[in-house]
């Protein structure tokens, strides 16, 4: 399969991944906040629907948008290597919801496609990538980081981010 085709497959794998967690989130939500200890819950402010669907709608549209970045014929583009880091933020966020289904003994809301689709895909997509040269093994290991930055940190400034546009538009 030819690049171009392997990277429109990020931003329709993480529609489908995010789909299911907003198709479940709603209900699990209100469970997972009330079983947060009492000193998480004073630190942390609860996590509304709106909120979680507002910044789970941004990181849908983010590889959409980078998609429609143009890139030049190199094979070490910056669009390519936004979506690589992309897709390890993902990898990273499927074995998370296996850490989480582990802690919760059951389902969580996007365990099924972080298993199904997004740890296997992100496994040939690397693959791929190395393989056909768009990065070398050593640049996929250094993605771990800003990968791991986003899907922590970030994902808590998104978050933030998010409550605020709720809060601002009353949602």
């Amino acid at each position: 399969m030819k690049k171009p085709y392997w990277l429109w497959l990020v931003p329709v794998t993480v529609t489908i991944h995010n789909a299911e967690e907003l198709a479940y989130m709603r209900y699990y939500l209100a469970e997972y906040n009330r079983g947060l200890p009492a000193a998480v819950r004073d630190l942390l402010p609860q996590v509304t629907y709106p909120q979680f669907f507002t910044a789970v709608s941004i990181v849908t549209l983010i590889p959409f948008l980078l998609m429609a970045i143009p890139e030049h014929r190199s094979r070490h583009g910056r669009r390519t290597l936004a979506l690589l880091v992309f897709q390890m933020v993902m990898l990273l966020n499927a074995c998370a919801h296996v850490a989480s289904a582990a802690t919760a003994s059951g389902y969580t809301p996007g365990l099924a496609t972080a298993i199904g689709i997004n740890f296997p895909f992100s496994v040939l997509l690397f693959r791929e990538a190395v393989r056909s040269e768009w990065l070398t093994t050593k640049t996929l290991g250094v993605l771990v980081l800003p990968a791991a930055l986003l899907h922590g940190p970030g994902l808590l400034g998104l978050m933030m981010v998010s409550r605020a546009l709720t809060d601002l538009l009353d949602i």
